[in-house]
């Protein structure tokens, strides 16, 4: 009830401590700091840093970036007037750091853009389609709604077009040498997962997504001990907002990991290398959440592996969300749900012309189990809805699968140091359907970079990869058969500059 009612005075006050934040960050900044001239004598010391110094960091990056999407026959988009689909999106960033002593200031800023059909058939689609599973599948730029300060505006928005600008980080922050505590908008990744990630809780990346530089921030506290064995205890309390706006106890996530290493004895031999383990508790929404994770070098490769249990507390399925709206709220009951990813990963030198030389080659293999997952791979609306567990995690953005088995494969070719070729599949076992994506990564001058990437799914109508059924739609009227949300083909190109 007391950290309920202190949040409740944050969002109350969020402009004053913001401004409070700010005025912080200044107070460091405008603190007495060395003239150039002795600043030059301190660098040609041993003893270059002096307890008043104060070091500054200003750096970011622009990205441009076009998108295409060609849809299948039957797709819901053809009567929207859309059998493909073109954009160009922009994101400059802006990253400014300050510390001093134990002390720092961290300020990320964001500047982002989506210009073309992109914006144009996100709008149309949601007022066009009355499935309520629609909307889990349209992206759209970050917005602040469930976070606990509303960091993001707005600039400009049209039928086509849309700028937004936001901090994706603002935190103060304590370190010395046993301790880290970070207070604001930050952000935390957990969990050995390398395309599935169950053990990553807070905004995880999708398995397709290509530009992972950035994680989105969240309005948390953080903390960190370090044992002098090398083992650390990490600890956060993430605040969020509910639907309707306020600061709801029932939304936040508070957890605790602890990292160590463990040197066991197999028949009376210490391992070669420790395995280093990782111990989960969390409370996250209104679930609770018990994980182990291990590490663990085998010869030349590294296997990695994340055991979770969840205990989904007992929920409704809101008259909304079911196939009429005129049954009553069903309520399920409590459940425990086990979710696992196993990972082998090994580098090795290819040869193919055996002259010398060589292209340094790097292998993933990955076998996910999504305990939230449809059982019986069917996903029309109906069946989802019965499922409100995996709908909920879909929603936040913690989820991106729908069936129960997948594995995943991946071979990272360095055709030069500087350029990388990465083909990857994702197969779910369930459906038999599949994506196939292939990725270039090319940095062209130390601060130009070059991605492309292209995903073709395979599967037919009806499958996870090969496009869902939609229900509250049009029926396709050649087929007189649900329209679905089906992709043939998609690429993107994007272009760095890092300053």
């Amino acid at each position: 009830m007391l950290m309920r009612r202190i949040c409740q005075s944050m969002m109350t006050y969020r402009n004053s401590i913001l401004s409070l934040f700010l005025l912080g960050a200044w107070v460091l900044l405008l603190s007495p700091m060395p003239s150039f001239a002795q600043a030059q004598n301190m660098a040609e010391t041993a003893n270059a840093a002096s307890s008043k110094d104060i070091q500054i960091d200003w750096r970011g990056h622009l990205k441009g970036q076009g998108r295409y999407q060609a849809y299948r026959d039957g797709s819901v988009y053809q009567p929207l007037g859309f059998q493909e689909q073109a954009s160009l999106n922009s994101d400059t960033r802006l990253n400014f750091t300050a510390s001093r002593q134990q002390f720092s200031v961290e300020v990320d800023y964001q500047l982002l853009s989506q210009v073309g059909d992109e914006v144009e058939l996100s709008r149309r689609f949601v007022e066009a389609a009355n499935d309520p599973i629609s909307g889990l599948f349209i992206p759209g730029i970050l917005n602040d709604d469930r976070r606990l300060f509303d960091f993001t505006h707005t600039l400009s928005q049209g039928e086509r077009h849309q700028w937004v600008h936001r901090l994706d980080r603002a935190n103060l922050a304590y370190i010395d040498d046993q301790w880290v505590v970070k207070l604001g908008r930050q952000a935390i990744s957990w969990g050995n997962g390398l395309m599935y990630n169950p053990m990553d809780i807070f905004n995880p990346f999708s398995p397709t997504q290509v530009d992972t530089e950035y994680k989105s921030g969240d309005d948390m506290l953080y903390g960190q001990y370090l044992t002098q064995d090398g083992d650390d205890l990490q600890m956060v309390w993430v605040v969020r907002r509910d639907l309707l706006g306020k600061v709801n106890a029932e939304h936040d996530s508070i957890a605790a990991k602890y990292h160590l290493f463990w040197q066991p004895d197999w028949l009376g031999q210490p391992v070669d290398e420790p395995i280093e383990v990782d111990f989960l508790l969390a409370e996250h929404f209104r679930d609770y959440i018990a994980a182990v994770g291990l590490t663990q070098s085998l010869g030349d490769a590294l296997w990695r592996t994340d055991i979770m249990l969840t205990h989904v507390a007992a929920t409704q399925i809101p008259t909304t969300l079911q196939a009429s709206p005129t049954l009553a709220a069903e309520e399920l009951p409590a459940e425990n749900v086990a979710s696992l990813v196993s990972n082998l990963s090994y580098s090795w030198l290819w040869q193919p012309l055996q002259t010398g030389g060589g292209f340094n080659m790097n292998g993933s293999l990955e076998y996910f189990y999504n305990g939230f997952g449809q059982a019986d791979g069917e996903y029309s609306p109906e069946q989802l809805v019965a499922n409100p567990a995996l709908l909920s995690r879909l929603a936040r953005g913690e989820l991106y699968s729908l069936g129960r088995h997948y594995v995943a494969a991946s071979v990272t070719m360095e055709l030069t140091p500087l350029w990388l070729i990465t083909p990857t599949a994702l197969v779910n076992l369930s459906d038999h359907s599949a994506l196939l994506q292939l990725v270039s990564q090319h940095d062209i001058q130390q601060n130009l970079q070059l991605l492309f990437s292209l995903n073709v799914p395979v599967g037919p109508i009806g499958t996870e990869f090969g496009g869902l059924e939609l229900a509250g739609v049009p029926l396709d009227l050649q087929t007189d058969s649900p329209l679905h949300i089906g992709q043939q083909v998609s690429a993107q190109l994007q272009l760095a500059w890092y300053f």
